[in-house]
């Protein structure tokens, strides 16, 4: 619901803005948002499939090592007990671990290209309409 009154009011903001070249870049932004958006809805659906997966592999107490304070994975460095030696299994959780991993690195990528555009266009739209 918030989403869509945010989109809704985009739209309504677009058409206030007269000048094309302003209400373009504005778009391009809400794009780029709209794909990290989608990026991270992606990631988390990554991170519930690998705690899906890897439930059956670790057993209680190596299972609290390999999360962090923030539920982040973390590479321990001592030797985890696996409770089953599935090769598929396994294979699976490295492949979501490969996938989230290479999601952050697209996020972190897009969020500061998107801060960087953002300044831009505060730029732009200072330089337009003649503010401070």
């Amino acid at each position: 619901m918030i989403e869509l009154l945010c989109s809704c009011e985009t739209r309504v903001a677009m058409r206030l803005i007269k000048n094309k070249s302003v209400s373009d870049s504005m778009v391009g932004y809400y794009r780029t948002v709209d794909i990290i958006q989608f990026l991270t809805d992606e990631g988390l659906n990554n991170r519930r499939l690998l705690r899906e997966r890897y439930m059956p592999l670790l057993n209680a107490r190596d299972f609290i090592k390999v999360l962090d304070s923030t539920n982040s994975i973390v590479n321990v460095p001592e030797n985890l007990y696996l409770r089953k030696t599935d090769p598929d299994i396994i294979n699976d959780c490295l492949i979501e671990i490969d996938r989230i991993r290479t999601l952050n690195l697209a996020l972190a990528t897009r969020i500061q290209l998107l801060k960087e555009k953002a300044g831009r266009i505060k730029r732009f739209i200072k330089k337009e309409y003649h503010l401070k």
